[in-house]
């Protein structure tokens, strides 16, 4: 998996940057399929307290998957962000799956027709 971290306006600390990668790359143990991932890290004027932005931007076989949000810390927000693709990625998996069973069973079903 590719793997990039923006961050807009500000110049990200190696720790940070470092405690968000160890996040994403749990990421790719249960999805192998995880082509690439650009993560960017903003400050949002227009709220004095939530004001960390983190954004998940994620490239799978067939489909692309964001997420954005935003806490106190950026280390939270990437915690919370990571949590939802984990749920998208679940769901799309599970989306693969269901329509894979049903690609299996029309193929039965011709393959009775036609014996």
């Amino acid at each position: 998996m590719k793997t990039q971290i923006q961050s807009i306006h500000f110049i990200a600390d190696d720790h940070l940057k470092t405690i968000i990668l160890e996040k994403v790359y749990k990421l790719e143990k249960n999805f192998k399929q995880i082509e690439s991932c650009i993560i960017t890290l903003r400050l949002d004027k227009n709220n004095e307290n939530k004001n960390k932005v983190v954004e998940i931007n994620l490239s799978i076989p067939g489909s692309r998957l964001f997420v954005v949000d935003q806490s106190e810390k950026f280390e939270v927000a990437a915690t919370l962000a990571i949590e939802e693709m984990r749920r998208q990625l679940q769901k799309r998996k599970e989306e693969i799956r269901n329509q894979a069973q049903k690609n299996k069973e029309i193929i039965e079903e011709i393959e009775k027709i036609y014996s």
